[in-house]
C-alpha cells in the first residue's frame, strides 16, 4: 500500500510507532480525553531540510480525517507529499474502513482503501485493501487469537517484506510484549517489552538482534501523564562490547485538559545537550 512509503518517512519525525499493530489498538498514545477534542493541528520541524504538519478532526473521540504535508528541501529545491485519510465506523464504533489519497509532486496522486472485517466477538480479524478503482482487493493483515496472544500476519506490499508480530496480553488485555519477524529473516529477532504502572506505560524496551548491529537495545521511559520523556539507544557487538550510544530527551508544556501543546526534543552526547526538533499543536476542544 502507498501508505507504508509515508510511514517511512515518520521515521525521520519519530512520528508515532510505525509497526502495523492493525490486531490490537497501540498502547502508545500522547493524546488524552479525545471525546473533548474537535481537531489537533500538529506542526514538526526536524531539521532544516524537513517540516510536517499533521491536521487531525475528531467526532465523538473517534479519528475522522487526518491530512499529512510534508516538506523537504534538498539543494534549494523543495518537494511535497500530502497523505490524507478518512475514517469511517459502525454504530457501534468499530473502525470500517480508511480511504487514503497520496499527493506527491514526483508522483502524482494515487489512491488506496483499507477495509476492517470482525468476528462475532468483535474482535478484527482481516484487513483488506486495494491500490484505487479497478485494483484487486487484496488481504493485508490477518489477526488470531489465543487466550493471552495475537498473532498478526502482515502481507508483503510496498516493496516491503511479508512480516509477523506475535503479542502478548496481561490479564487486562494490555499488551506487554510483542515480537517482531521478517520473512526471510526468520534467524532475526525484534523483541519489544511493555511495563505499566498504575495503567499507564512507564518504560519500553526494544531489543533487536540481527546481522547490521548485531545487537540493539532502546530504553524509553515515560513520565506520569504517559509521555516518552527519555530514549538511549545502545548498540553491542556479539560479544556484547558497547558499540555506540546516544541519547534523546523530550520536554513538554501542557494545557489545562493535560494535553501536550509544545514539544522539544534534544540529543545528548556525552556533557552537549543540542535542540534536533521541535514541535506545536493547536488542539481545538469541543465547545470551547
Amino acid at each position: 500500500m502507498k501508505s507504508l512509503r509515508f510511514l517511512s518517512l515518520l521515521v525521520l519525525f519519530g512520528a508515532g510507532q510505525t509497526s502495523a499493530m492493525y490486531c490490537v489498538p497501540s498502547p502508545f498514545s500522547d493524546t488524552f480525553h479525545l471525546d473533548k477534542i474537535a481537531s489537533i493541528t500538529l506542526t514538526d520541524a526536524r531539521s532544516s531540510v524537513a517540516s510536517m504538519k499533521v491536521s487531525s478532526t475528531y467526532t465523538a473521540g473517534l479519528l475522522r480525517r487526518e491530512v499529512s504535508d510534508m516538506t523537504l528541501t534538498v539543494a534549494g529545491r523543495s518537494t511535497g507529499s500530502r497523505f490524507s485519510s478518512t475514517y469511517s465506523y459502525s454504530a457501534d464504533g468499530r473502525l470500517g474502513a480508511v480511504d487514503q489519497t497520496w499527493d506527491s509532486t514526483r508522483s502524482g496522486v494515487t489512491t488506496s482503501q483499507q477495509v476492517y472485517e470482525y468476528d462475532q466477538h468483535g474482535r478484527l480479524t482481516r484487513v483488506g485493501g486495494n491500490e484505487g478503482a479497478g485494483t484487486p482487493f487484496v488481504t493485508l493483515a490477518t489477526c488470531a487469537y489465543g487466550a493471552s496472544t495475537i498473532v498478526e500476519e502482515v502481507a508483503a506490499s510496498g516493496g516491503l517484506r511479508a512480516k509477523s508480530f506475535e503479542y502478548t496480553l496481561d490479564t487486562e488485555g494490555r499488551v506487554t510484549r510483542y515480537s517482531l519477524t521478517l520473512e526471510g529473516r526468520e534467524d532475526e529477532t525484534d523483541v519489544t517489552t511493555i511495563t505499566y504502572r498504575d495503567g499507564k506505560i512507564v518504560r519500553e524496551e526494544n531489543r533487536i538482534e540481527d546481522t547490521i548491529y548485531p545487537i540493539k537495545v532502546t530504553v524509553t521511559d515515560y513520565n506520569d501523564a504517559g509521555l516518552p520523556v527519555k530514549e538511549v539507544e545502545t548498540t553491542y557487538d556479539k560479544h556484547m562490547k558497547l558499540n555506540y550510544q546516544s541519547t534523546r530527551t523530550f520536554e513538554y508544556v501542557m494545557d489545562a485538559s493535560d494535553n501536550w501543546v509544545q514539544r522539544r526534543e534534544y540529543e545528548e552526547r556525552g556533557d552537549t545537550k543540542e535542540l534536533a526538533a521541535t514541535a506545536a499543536r493547536v488542539i481545538v476542544y469541543v465547545n470551547k
